[in-house]
């Protein structure tokens, strides 16, 4: 077998989500903030890098860490979080790193002489007057920022729309508000928070040139083009050919969208979803990020929450780069990433979330295969949002991915209990002349895996299982269908399932 590429595409040990991709030479580099297994909070460890050769997206390297949130002089004892980044290419020659801390509403710079750095503190993004924007009352509220760099024309984006909040949730929000700015000094509650926006700098990329321009807003200001995927966080802006791409999460925040314009200042005007890690495109079932946690969706494909990405043209294909959760937490996520197409307008086609994003194509259908590369992922009657700010005991009737393994430690990631009509879904493969399945699973009581292919319209056979403390192998004889198939594997039976790996033969 060829060496493939599976979703997600780093490690099963990595919990990189909010992927800023960038080619950068012959390899591609990918930006983002680094969450651990397990975690407390979004973003708790160090900025770290991993690459590829731009024409082999199958061989990723690490670069180790980039970027220590202590570097930054206001975060010596490393009690912020680093939130997302980007990288751009100066004018100079030499890679900037933007970034955000979690309790500090500036944007930080970092330099660095090549790309997979190490990056070392320049400063922080100033108005001409020299002051910090962020600190001043009516400045807007920096967050997630994302570069263009043109010749010499700098522009930044940055800023965040919080959600219409009523009744308990606005009080508890007035009330932690209150505490982090008492704690940390900051203007936050005087800031604007009401959508993305441009700021030219100069080429000391520090600087701002002029005042700030208002992108695209939240649900109360957004234009009406932008109803309904309004903006909510996670700036990025790219160009192809002559138009400009405003890449958001939207007010439903499992999903990627963009607007396009001719100038890099607008105006945006909306085009569509790109991707969302609920596998629902354009659909109002998920309504937004408030969506009430352990209500079951059954049109969500997929375990969803916060998204954050974007995309880069590589070696004559366009990918969108998003993130999926696990651990029945927001605070563990891990980067996808999928094939794209443009069509002769300009215009990208939304995509479903696949096994196999930057293969070139479907899984081969012979091989064991980590079950942790499974794209869709339900309890019995749906998914629900995760969320970090419920007890994980909610989800005890849930399936997850997850691992044993401490953060950090090389380890084998596994979907955890799959109870009775838990499922997991595969696309695609390409299946020619398979005849058979192995799994491998743990777990309590008994039953059987139940082998669909195609939206479950069709079964081909099941494994019975009798379950134990360690992972076994239970394997059956079924005749598959030559060709390219969807792949789906349903738990039947009385306790749960532990699912490491399956073979295909």
């Amino acid at each position: 077998m060829k060496k493939q590429a599976f979703n997600p595409y780093l490690p099963s040990y990595e919990y990189i989500p909010d992927g800023e991709p960038h080619v950068f030479g012959n390899r591609v580099y990918i930006y983002g903030s680094h969450d651990a297994f397990n975690g407390a909070l979004f973003c708790v460890n160090d900025y770290i890098c991993y690459s590829a050769p731009k024409d082999d997206l199958a061989s990723w390297r690490y670069e180790g860490v980039i970027y220590k949130k202590t570097q930054d002089p206001h975060n010596k004892e490393g009690n912020m979080c680093l939130y997302a980044p980007d990288v751009a290419k100066g004018p100079d020659g030499r890679y900037y790193l933007y970034y955000s801390l979690d309790r500090r509403p500036t944007t930080g710079v970092a330099v660095a002489s090549q790309p997979e750095g190490p990056y070392e503190y320049l400063g922080e993004v100033k108005g001409e007057d020299g002051h910090i924007i962020g600190l001043k009352n009516g400045d807007v509220m920096m967050f997630d920022p994302a570069v263009l760099v043109e010749g010499n024309k700098v522009s930044l984006f940055s800023g965040q729309a919080f959600f219409k909040l009523s009744g308990f949730m606005k009080i508890a929000f007035n009330i932690y508000t209150f505490f982090v700015n008492k704690k940390n000094k900051t203007p936050h509650a005087r800031l604007k928070k009401d959508g993305s926006y441009l700021f030219s700098l100069k080429e000391d990329m520090l600087t701002l040139k002029g005042e700030p321009i208002k992108i695209c807003g939240g649900e109360d200001s957004c234009s009406e083009d932008f109803k309904g995927h309004a903006f909510f966080e996670g700036s990025s802006i790219r160009k192809f050919q002559d138009t400009y791409y405003f890449i958001y999460s939207s007010s439903r925040s499992h999903e990627l969208c963009y607007g396009t314009s001719s100038k890099v200042e607008g105006p945006y005007h909306y085009q569509n979803t790109l991707v969302s890690n609920a596998d629902l495109i354009n659909s109002v079932a998920v309504a937004d990020f408030l969506t009430k946690p352990g209500k079951l969706s059954k049109e969500a494909t997929n375990f969803y929450g916060n998204n954050h990405g974007s995309v880069e043209y590589i070696n004559g294909k366009y990918y969108v780069f998003y993130h999926r959760h696990t651990n029945k937490s927001q605070f563990s996520r891990q980067d996808c990433a999928e094939e794209i197409s443009m069509d002769e307008k300009g215009l990208f086609k939304p995509v479903i979330i696949t096994s196999c994003g930057l293969n070139g194509g479907p899984l081969e259908g012979k091989g064991t295969y980590e079950a942790r590369i499974a794209c869709n992922l339900n309890a019995k009657g749906g998914a629900v949002m995760c969320s970090s700010y419920v007890n994980k005991k909610f989800y005890k009737d849930y399936p997850y991915f997850t691992q044993d393994e401490k953060d950090g430690l090389e380890g084998q990631q596994y979907i955890a209990n799959l109870e009775e009509g838990s499922w997991a879904g595969y696309k695609y493969f390409d299946f020619k002349k398979t005849s058979s399945l192995s799994i491998q699973a743990r777990g309590t009581g008994q039953g059987k895996v139940e082998v669909f292919l195609d939206n479950f319209e069709t079964k081909i056979g099941e494994v019975a299982v009798e379950l134990s403390a360690s992972f076994t192998s239970y394997s059956s004889k079924m005749e598959f269908l030559d060709g390219v198939h969807t792949l789906y594997l349903r738990y039947e039976g009385t306790g749960h399932l532990d699912l490491m790996s399956f073979t295909l033969a």
